[in-house]
């Protein structure tokens, strides 16, 4: 392991924690738009009314649930 210079471990660990925050927000909108759309479905099934809404789209470059980061198929 080559140990950086301090400041540009620093960099670095800024650079790591803003991302991780980044993908942390991102994961939250995602986990909230499933959750609301499960609360209409949810609502409809009990009031026995069809539920037609397709569900919440994954956000561009995600595919299966994974992060596809290849640029194409």
């Amino acid at each position: 392991m080559v140990l950086l210079p301090d400041g540009r471990a620093k960099i670095r660990a800024k650079g790591w924690a803003e991302g991780y925050d980044e993908g942390r927000a991102e994961l939250a909108h995602i986990l909230s738009a499933w959750l609301s759309w499960n609360a209409r479905r949810l609502d409809s099934e009990s009031r026995g009314e069809p539920f037609d809404e397709p569900p919440p789209m994954p956000p561009d470059g995600y595919r299966d649930g994974k992060r596809d980061d290849s640029g194409g198929e």
